[in-house]
This record gives C-alpha cells, structure tokens and sequence, in this order.
C-alpha cells in the first residue's frame, strides 16, 4: 500500500531527538533523560482479551492521530476517533509511527480492533468527536483513492478503517449534514467531502445509520447486544453546548442569541461520561481554548464544562492532547486517579497542563499520567515534577488499556507494547475506582 504526499520514511527515535529548537528541547536533557529511561520493559505476559461483563477502553497509537476503541459490558463496541493525516511531515516535531510507516493509521487500527473486538470485524458504534483530520481522516492523506458513485473516495482515517471493518451507527455532532445549522470553521481537509462519500458508501454496503449527537441525552449510546447494570453514557457537551446533570443546557458559544465572532472546531468537540457502577470515564475530544464574543471578551467552554462533571471521575482522557489546556477548574471537578493522552506531536502534554494535572492545589491524588508517547528530549527541570506521574514505559511508547471489571468498585491499567501486534504487556497498575483511602496497587 503507498502513500500519497511522498512516502515518509520509517522513523526511530533519534529523529525524534533530534531537536534543533524550543529552548526546552535541548541535548543535555535528552542525554540524562536517556541514561534513566529504558526505552522498553520487559514483557509480564500476552494481553489476556476482554471478558463479559467488564468494560474496557483502548487507547491506541499510531503517531499519525487519536484513537479510542470502547467495549461495553456486553460486548457493544464503540470506535472514538480514527485520525490520520500527514503527522510524520512535521520533521524535529513528529513522533515515531507505531509499529512503523508501512500501513496508515485507519489500517493500523482497523487491525488493532480486530485482535481485541469481541465481534471480529463488526463494530456497533463509529463516532466522531469534531471535525479536525488528526480525529478523522483528510482528503488530502491518503493510502489510495477508489471510484465509488462517480466521485474519487478517499482512504484515510475512518474511511480506511471501514475497508476492514463493518460499522452499525455513525455519530457525530452534525449527523452528517452540513447546511450552517451548526459553527463551522473553515476547512482545507474537505471534511464534508469526505464523511459525505463515506457516510453514503457505508449506508449502502451495511445499512449504516447516521445519528447527530444529542447534547444532555443518556439514551443515545447504549448497550446494543444485552442488558447491563448500573452502565450509562451521558452526553456532556458537543456543538458548543454544555449539558449539566439536571438538564440544563448551557450554549457557550452563542451568548444572548448570538454566534461568537471568533471560534474554533476545537471548541464543538463533542463529549461524554461512562459510567459503570462506581467508575466513571470522562472524555471530550479536543474542547480546548477559547473563543472570542461579539463584546471582544474571551469566553472559556472548559469552565462551563466543569459544571457538567457532576461528580469526580477515576479516569479522564486529557482534553486536546493535554497541550495547553485543562483549565484548574476542570481538573478540580474531575479528580482523576488516570489521565490518559492521545499524542502525535512532541509538544504533546505542554508543561502548563502537566503541571495544572499535578498542582497539589488542583488535584488532590498524585494521578497516574499516560501519555501513549512522550519524548525524551522533553525532559527538563520544568517538567520534572510532572514526569513522577508517568509509567517509565511512555517514553518509546505504549498502547493502554483501562479494564473495569462489574460493579466498577476497580480499574486496571495495562500497558501494551506498540512496536508490534503481538499485544505483550509492559506493565499493570489495580486501582480503586472511588476516591478515599488506598488509591492503587501495583501488581507488577
């Protein structure tokens, strides 16, 4: 399979140590941090799947994008996320493709599904959280494009990922239909293009139905193939909008009447709480930033969507890849005893954030940190406080998996190893899913 765009070469780690910018990013660092991290543990066994009644969330990466892949507890399946774009063109910044830049990220994934998916190659749930290529795929990178109803359809991220996979329900915060309903910011990835011929594609081949994310709604992502106690999906955000607990919707980006004069797509990311018994899993794509009023003040989603938590939650996906976000608010609400990072940049977990995840003043537990990869040329005196909160395995890079067994009173995190498919895991960390008393125990 080639790539378009040129064909990026196989990359390791001394490209991504090879910095010759940002103060930050200096040799010295790299030759210390190189000297107390092992680029990978030794393996403790092969991933033992997934088991009825538990609930788990994978974060897998690639390098190229963010990807999640969600089974429920009985065996519903949910793929958050497929990004793919040109990640590896951004030279001193990119990060290491994983295994390696032989496939693109939607096959990637799409393999990486299959070896976990209860259902093999049928997955219940596609979802996207906002319009951006790293989350989705682009028309402008691309494994190859085929001729489907006349047009060029393009094989990137989702659309690649359906060439492996079969999907039942797409979900994202237009359902597909772009007529200025909603915010849109300008698109040079032709992302309506894109979902529009994959969207009719699927349709056709599998009888895919297409649904708009309803904001403050907990009966839209449910359990398709059984009943299961004490499991829901609140939908906290999207479009702008912010739902609280009691059903009050807050619209952000429209005060008194009135679309903002200055936004970003980050800002529609959509956004949910999974809960299952005592544990609780927050994720909101990249809801990042700010926007800019028609009265030139700067309006903050990230503190109405603190309102919404409702609750302190045991693990937390960072919202916009922890780069400069996670405002002291959020965090305070959300209390994680996990934060999981999806990274693709080597300015991935900015110093800022780090340290709003770990000020004492914030978060009252010292959290376990998980980026899927963090460089080590990154690895300074500012951050350093930050780093005691990360498994050493991140720095040549890891899948996780977040298993929650019934009743959610515990959650493990898993580390895989990512620079091959056969799911050896580095290390496993047993916590317990309520706040209070003893927090974790290490089981490695």
């Amino acid at each position: 399979m080639s790539f378009k765009k040129g064909n990026p070469p196989v990359y390791g780690m001394a490209m991504v140590m090879n910095i010759k910018r940002r103060n930050f990013l200096n040799m010295a660092a790299v030759g210390a941090a190189a000297l107390i991290f092992p680029a990978k543990a030794a393996s403790t066994g092969s991933w033992q799947g997934w088991k009825r009644g538990h609930f788990q969330i994978h974060s897998i990466y690639t390098g190229f994008g963010e990807s999640m892949f969600l089974i429920f507890p009985d065996g519903t399946t949910l793929l958050l996320d497929c990004g793919d774009f040109d990640a590896q063109k951004r030279g001193e910044l990119a990060m290491p493709p994983m295994p390696d830049a032989s496939r693109h990220a939607g096959e990637w994934i799409a393999r990486y599904v299959q070896r976990v998916n209860p259902n093999g190659k049928d997955v219940d749930y596609m979802t996207i959280s906002h319009f951006h290529r790293d989350h989705m795929g682009t028309a402008l990178w691309h494994s190859k494009v085929l001729q489907r109803g006349g047009r060029p359809y393009y094989l990137s991220g989702f659309s690649e990922a359906a060439e492996f996979l079969h999907f039942r329900k797409a979900i994202d915060r237009t359902g597909g239909v772009f007529d200025g309903s909603e915010l849109f910011a300008p698109s040079a990835n032709r992302f309506e293009y894109l979902i529009e011929c994959m969207y009719g594609h699927l349709k056709a081949r599998d009888g895919l139905e297409v649904q708009k994310f309803r904001v403050g709604a907990k009966d839209q992502i449910v359990p398709l193939r059984g009943e299961v106690k004490d499991f829901q999906v609140r939908n906290i955000c999207g479009n702008g909008k912010v739902a609280l607990a009691d059903g009050t919707i807050i619209d952000t980006l429209r005060p008194k009447g009135k679309f903002v004069a200055k936004w970003n797509e980050n800002l529609l990311s959509i956004g949910s709480i999974f809960s299952y018994g005592k544990f609780r899993f927050y994720t909101a794509g990249d809801l990042s930033g700010c926007a800019i009023g028609q009265d030139k003040k700067r309006i903050w989603p990230e503190y109405d969507l603190a309102k919404a938590v409702d609750g302190h939650v045991s693990v937390a996906k960072a919202n916009h890849h922890a780069y400069k976000c996670m405002v002291p608010h959020l965090v305070r609400a959300l209390q994680a005893k996990v934060y999981t990072v999806c990274t693709w940049d080597v300015l991935h977990c900015t110093d800022d954030s780090l340290e709003r995840l770990t000020s004492p003043a914030n978060q009252k537990n010292k959290p376990l940190i998980v980026p899927g990869y963090f460089a080590q040329s990154r690895c300074t005196d500012a951050n350093s406080a930050a780093r005691k909160c990360f498994p050493k395995e991140i720095y040549g890079g890891i899948h996780s998996v977040i298993d929650v067994p019934p009743g959610g009173e515990t959650f493990t995190v898993s580390l895989i190893d990512e620079r091959n498919e056969d799911m050896n895991v580095l290390s496993s960390q047993k916590f317990i899913s309520a706040h209070g008393g003893v927090s974790e125990e290490n089981l490695t």
